[in-house]
């Protein structure tokens, strides 16, 4: 027997005008505020759709929140884009991003436990250096850029009805991403 497991990832407008989200960025609690306000934008417009030919209309303007976003993100402010976690536990077997936030906070002698929240910017994700969010004054930018494109994923699906009009998104994605890099 093979399924596809729970569908816990989705959103959709449903028949009373009302917005149903589940489970992606928009959602999530550990998104930064600057990702979750960029896909919270596109879904608004989405929302305005009253039919899937107007939804298709809209296509353009989701797809130039997702580029102004990608290019405003250097100059962003690392306040906007941090991390907020609820820790599980407080030493971890693998590296990871997590476990480097609940390090640095212990080494800046902060008490905490399971359960507890704890905010930080993502300064170099290859090194698995944090900052917490008071004393973040950089940040990783390829590492934000990736949730800002994993983020527009998740809407552009709904506008995919040709396998080859991926291709064209993949090049638009690489043309944001070289336009990141230049800045």
């Amino acid at each position: 027997m093979t399924g596809f497991g729970a569908y816990n990832r989705y959103f959709g407008k449903l028949s009373d005008g009302s917005v149903k989200i589940r489970g992606i960025a928009a959602r999530r609690h550990v998104t930064p505020e600057f990702v979750r306000s960029m896909q919270g934008r596109m879904l608004e417009v989405m929302a305005s759709a009253a039919t899937i030919a107007e939804l298709e209309d809209k296509k353009e303007e989701i797809r130039n929140i997702f580029l102004e976003t990608v290019k405003s993100l250097p100059a962003a402010d690392p306040k906007v884009i941090v991390i907020n976690c609820r820790i599980s536990r407080l030493t971890y077997t693998h590296r990871c991003i997590e476990g480097a936030a609940v390090h640095v906070y212990q080494k800046h002698g902060v008490g905490i436990a399971p359960g507890m929240k704890i905010r930080y910017v993502v300064t170099d994700a290859r090194r698995y250096r944090v900052e917490p969010e008071l004393n973040a004054a950089a940040f990783d930018l390829h590492y934000f850029r990736n949730l800002l494109e994993k983020a527009w994923e998740e809407i552009a699906f709904a506008f995919r009805t040709d396998p080859l009009e991926k291709n064209t998104q993949n090049q638009e994605l690489c043309d944001a991403r070289k336009a990141t890099l230049c800045q």
